[in-house]
């Protein structure tokens, strides 16, 4: 069927609809019209599903930093400044508004050291590595946006590089923290003048 502008007027490569399919079922014949099938419609790409999960990723850790068990005194703390210390973390810049060390809870200092593993691995590297932990199958959808977060080349052999990414970010970070550790145990924390 063609129409008057002289293209197909279907989805198949022909441009031809099989107007019927003749169905034989025990001694019996039966026509069934057949449709052409739509292609889904994606609704958000790669780089629109990491802009939003670092967007999410803000979201809840500012909201967790928000809450009073989050602060040392126990009260809300202002939503800006919980707001501005989840960005800061999730986008490793290191910014605060309060001193980290004496104004968050321990809980809050978990929230923000999470918000900063999340944005230093990459939102979508933390997502992998969490559903291998619990044996889910990554999507090629996902391996495309893991792909875009990392600039690779291919998506292959995504499950690997992950793992790989997460045992060398523990190590280094260990050694680091073990070397931070030996230089700042004897220290009294007095500033000399």
């Amino acid at each position: 069927m063609q129409r008057s502008n002289g293209r197909p007027e279907s989805g198949y490569p022909s441009g031809r609809v099989p107007e019927a399919i003749v169905e034989i079922r025990r001694g019996q014949t039966r026509r069934l019209n057949v449709q052409p099938r739509k292609r889904p419609t994606r609704l958000i790409g790669p780089h629109a599903t990491l802009a939003l999960g670092f967007l999410a990723t803000i979201i809840v850790g500012s909201i967790l930093l928000w809450l009073p068990f989050s602060s040392e005194a126990g009260t809300f703390t202002p939503f800006v400044d919980a707001l501005f210390t989840a960005t800061s973390a999730a986008g490793t810049v290191g910014l605060v508004v309060v001193d980290t060390g004496t104004y968050w809870s321990l809980t809050g200092q978990a929230v923000i050291l999470v918000l900063m593993e999340f944005g230093g691995l990459g939102f979508m590297a933390g997502a992998i590595v969490l559903f291998l932990a619990i044996g889910q199958r990554i999507s090629i959808r996902q391996r495309m946006v893991f792909r875009e977060t990392l600039a690779l080349q291919q998506i292959g052999g995504l499950a690997g590089l992950a793992r790989r990414l997460l045992i060398y970010t523990a190590v280094i970070e260990g050694v680091g923290g073990l070397l931070l550790y030996l230089q700042f145990r004897t220290d009294t924390g007095v500033i000399a003048d």
